[in-house]
């Protein structure tokens, strides 16, 4: 028998399972360019009011005294009602949603962009990855700081997302953490989608620079054509003017021809389990449909607990 237990910190206050003030708990958790938030549901007693937007908040989820830490945030908005209590939190990833600025990067990696935007917004890095080099690439106030990094990790073929201690996460994928999850025990329901693939080959056009010195040179005026193309069929094509040459003209295309093809998405409503994190990777096994069976990379995941239905967990895959 398993017996769902959790602990919330918020500021100074720390609520068990024993406290009785916590009515429900949702997590909400997912690959950028998603904010990871979480709502709690109070009865509205002393402990409840002394909530106050800023504080920090810490979410550890589980069974019985094997707890694990799912969330790490700011209590952005107190909603006090006349029986209850309601407190939402946000990831300090929002704090890159706030930022914006203008900036030139010369000759720096994806990484090294990133690293310096997250640095510049006070968020904490946890893997940053290399990824594409740019000889000059430019940072604009047009976009926020998030939607920048957005940027880089579809141009790189990364995952950008935050750690459940708060932390930046920006890599490829990778199959790891993998977790078995098996129909008829572990999961209750699923819904399948798959999409028609909308493209079937991607073409990259960049600037070329105007002397023939090499991707170093910087100019507006172009002397020969940069372009990479992959796959074949119905063509998207894209302009980036932060691609100097046909070596990462290619890649980029390449990595946005496999993001395109990523059409076939499970979504499986399990038994709570608070060790599935964002990115990591399941193993559906014994489902009635083969085409249902194997490895997915999961992209969301949302847990709920509440005193009527226990807790439980919602994860979205795709293959």
């Amino acid at each position: 028998m398993l017996y769902p237990n959790y602990r919330l910190e918020i500021g100074s206050k720390e609520f068990t399972i024993n406290s009785q003030s916590i009515t429900s708990i949702t997590v909400k958790l997912g690959l950028g360019p998603k904010i990871d938030s979480c709502r709690v549901l109070l009865v509205g007693d002393d402990a409840a009011s002394s909530i106050g937007r800023g504080d920090n908040v810490n979410v550890y989820l589980g069974y019985d005294d094997d707890l694990v830490k799912v969330f790490t945030g700011i209590v952005d908005i107190v909603d006090v009602g006349y029986s209850q209590v309601k407190v939402d939190s946000l990831s300090p990833s929002v704090n890159l949603l706030k930022l914006r600025l203008n900036r030139v990067y010369n000759n720096q990696t994806a990484g090294q962009i990133v690293s310096d935007l997250l640095s510049t917004a006070g968020v904490s890095r946890v893997e940053v990855m290399d990824g594409l080099s740019f000889p000059i690439y430019v940072i604009d106030d047009r976009l926020n700081a998030y939607e920048h990094i957005e940027k880089l990790a579809r141009r790189c073929g990364f995952v950008f997302y935050t750690s459940s201690d708060g932390g930046l996460i920006f890599k490829k994928y990778v199959e790891d953490g993998k977790h078995t999850l098996k129909y008829g025990e572990d999961i209750l329901a699923i819904n399948m989608v798959e999409m028609v693939e909308a493209y079937g080959c991607i073409k990259v056009f960049g600037e070329s620079p105007s002397s023939m010195m090499g991707s170093e040179t910087y100019h507006w005026l172009t002397k020969r054509e940069i372009v990479g193309e992959s796959g074949s069929g119905h063509t998207l094509i894209i302009q980036d003017f932060a691609i100097k040459d046909k070596g990462t003209a290619e890649n980029v295309a390449q990595n946005v021809l496999d993001n395109v093809k990523k059409s076939f998405s499970i979504m499986l409503r399990i038994v709570g389990n608070a060790n599935i994190k964002v990115n990591d990777t399941v193993e559906v096994k014994d489902m009635p449909e083969e085409k249902l069976n194997g490895l997915f990379q999961v992209v969301d995941v949302e847990h709920y607990l509440d005193k009527m239905n226990g807790f439980t967990s919602i994860i979205t895959c795709r293959r």
